[in-house]
């Protein structure tokens, strides 16, 4: 079996989603891929049938990144049992390359929960999701005691031993990957963050605002 699941969430990406996973599959030859049709009501499913050697999750109504990275999951952990676990979003900010580095980073053992963690110059990212987050990794690092430069990135590995112990995660929206990060927080994890290169183009972001802080928050103080 593989020893690395990659898992993606993805949303009206026609755009963008065959490139990432042919880049993906140049770098990951043997890794299991498995990629969660959120909804999507453009030709993401349609490009995604496309690939044979990959595993997909369609459903049939957009219910958020959280929830499709969850169902990710419990299928890679029914089917796959891997070693690690790879997250990377699937609108083409990331490189394939970048989440490579942070594999090889994982198996020289340099962390349990590894980070990509973005670059953060005004210009080359919307200057609202540098103060977000700025301020919300700001104030995950203190609760968990672990300093988080890039608390919203999308790129991560996980190793198998903490998934299998990890307390229930209940996010289905954005907040998601800072509930993640919170309840790692609470074990006995070695985080590591690598720097990675982050392209935005003019793609739609699904991200509300005020929706996404009210969520944080709510999750911030129960987790």
């Amino acid at each position: 079996m593989p020893d690395l699941a990659i898992i993606l969430p993805a949303y009206n990406v026609e755009n963008t989603i065959q490139n990432v996973l042919t880049q993906l599959r140049l770098y990951f030859q043997q890794a299991a891929i498995i990629v969660v049709n959120d909804g999507s009501t453009d030709r993401t499913g349609e490009i995604l049938r496309q690939f044979q050697d990959i595993h997909v999750i369609d459903h049939t109504e957009n219910l958020g990144k959280g929830a499709a990275l969850k169902q990710g999951i419990e299928l890679a952990r029914a089917k796959i049992r891997p070693k690690f676990y790879a997250f990377i979003d699937s609108d083409g900010q990331h490189e394939a390359k970048d989440l490579f580095n942070l594999y090889q980073a994982a198996r020289l053992n340099q962390g349990d929960f590894l980070i990509g963690k973005r670059a953060f110059r005004f210009g080359s990212m919307p200057l609202a999701r540098i103060i977000s987050n700025r301020l919300t990794s700001w104030l995950i690092s203190r609760k968990i005691g672990n300093r988080i430069a890039d608390s919203q990135s999308g790129m991560r590995i996980v190793s198998a031993a903490i998934i299998e112990q990890l307390p229930p995660l209940y996010s289905n929206g954005y907040e998601f990957e800072s509930e993640f990060l919170l309840k790692a927080g609470r074990m006995p994890v070695r985080f590591f963050e690598l720097p990675i290169t982050t392209k935005y183009a003019d793609e739609q972001s699904h991200i509300r605002p005020l929706r996404d802080i009210y969520r944080f928050i709510r999750v911030f103080l129960s987790a």
